[in-house]
């Protein structure tokens, strides 16, 4: 056998496997007047704000989601008008299956991701916010 170094990482797809919805819900959102519980985990995956605050104080354990004005009326009527709890929804991403999200989901789910500080995800849901930097544009 040839001695030659190999690159390696587990494979994300062991995520999967993992049973999130047994762990402690130790973390809290307060979103909406209302308080979603999760675990410590989730909340780091969703959130690369909360994730930086973890690193410099791992005993927060709850976070105040605050969309603008304007963002938060419309997330509001939208979940009274469909009598849907947009917010529960979007925190079970952490199943990493793929999910047929609507037009108003990818729009709610969005605005979500933006106020968590996680753009990856937001210019993923709206790619037409995003352009690659080319000779063209």
């Amino acid at each position: 056998m040839e001695n030659k170094s190999l690159d390696f990482s587990l494979n994300i797809k062991n995520l999967r496997d993992i049973p999130f919805n047994l762990y402690e819900k130790d973390f809290a959102f307060h979103f909406n007047g209302k308080t979603y519980k999760t675990n410590r985990f989730n909340a780091d995956l969703l959130s690369p704000y909360i994730r930086q605050l973890h690193y410099s104080d791992n005993t927060i354990n709850e976070f105040y989601l605050k969309l603008d004005n304007t963002q938060e009326q419309e997330t509001k009527q939208q979940a009274v008008e469909a009598k849907e709890d947009y917010f529960s929804d979007f925190l079970k991403l952490y199943t990493f299956e793929n999910t047929k999200i609507d037009p108003k989901r990818q729009q709610i789910y969005s605005q979500y991701f933006y106020a968590l500080g996680n753009y990856d995800e937001f210019f993923r849901l709206l790619p037409e916010y995003y352009n690659e930097i080319s000779e063209d544009n």
